[in-house]
């Protein structure tokens, strides 16, 4: 009998135990989740097929001002008094040609090997190599930076030109006034280097937003587009890269400021018939 009784007691204690180390593992997720170091929060479209269907989708993107409403979006969110947008971007361009430089500057997504894909581009075989890419707009590089990387005439579209900034890693195989073909939103353009970041310099913004940029390309976000003719492609890339020019940031002084934040994106969005929201994140 006192042998059953010890066992109930044990069992009882073991019971408490896992209770109270679930409750001080929870509290010290819950601590943790407080004290986390986030300002930095993601603007995002809800244009996805989780959302609306492949038929509703190209309805929206097919109507008359969808182009125009997601510039006067941008606008809105840029020249904002009561938050700080950060333009910036990142998404892997496809360099054009037989890639002969090291692995490691190869966007493989952390286990494949992705470099000299042949590929069919405007009715001819290619080789496309994905490299990290980050694109920044004019006022947000002295934020991201700490200085102004670009010149200002380089947020200006000159045809397919682009300025390039190349991280350290690409030194060794690149120079300033090379240029580089590459793929970018599924159009041709030729990107001209005028500058090298630091050696290991790294953009740490908060604990959850930080790159090591000697692997990356930046490139600048024009403020406007120069399209020259009104081609369906056309259409498709001025989309494409409003969308991606409003995958931005907003920067909070204050982590418990979201809910107003999110409220603010998604009442202004619906200003110009769009769905915008602000992701929370840890």
């Amino acid at each position: 009998m006192r042998e059953i009784k010890n066992r109930k007691r044990y069992f009882i204690f073991v019971t408490l135990f896992v209770i109270l180390a679930a409750v001080a593992s929870v509290a010290i997720e819950a601590k943790k989740r407080e004290d986390f170091d986030k300002r930095y929060y993601q603007v995002v479209d809800e244009y996805d097929t989780r959302r609306f269907t492949e038929k509703e989708l190209n309805e929206i993107y097919s109507r008359e001002d969808f182009v125009e409403n997601l510039q006067l979006y941008n606008g809105a969110l840029e020249n904002s008094h009561a938050y700080q947008f950060i333009g910036m971007n990142t998404m892997p361009i496809e360099i054009i040609g037989h890639w002969d430089k090291p692995d490691n500057l190869v966007n493989g997504y952390g286990h494949k090997d992705l470099k000299n894909q042949n590929v069919e581009f405007e009715g001819d075989r290619i080789e496309i190599t994905p490299v990290d890419a980050l694109q920044v707009t004019k006022e947000s590089q002295s934020e991201l930076f700490h200085r102004a990387i670009f010149q200002n005439n380089d947020f200006r579209q000159n045809g397919n030109a682009i300025s390039l900034i190349l991280g350290s890693g690409f030194k060794e195989y690149y120079k300033i006034g090379d240029q580089i073909e590459f793929i970018y939103l599924e159009k041709k353009w030729k990107g001209i280097v005028t500058g090298f970041l630091e050696n290991g310099e790294r953009m740490e913004l908060d604990d959850s937003l930080a790159f090591d940029m000697d692997k990356f390309m930046v490139l600048p976000f024009f403020e406007e587009l120069d399209i020259e003719n009104n081609s369906y492609y056309d259409h498709i890339f001025e989309i494409n890269f409003w969308l991606a020019k409003n995958f931005a940031y907003l920067k909070l002084e204050n982590k418990e400021d979201y809910e107003k934040a999110k409220k603010y994106i998604e009442d202004t969005a619906m200003e110009y018939d769009l769905n915008y929201t602000l992701l929370r994140g840890y």
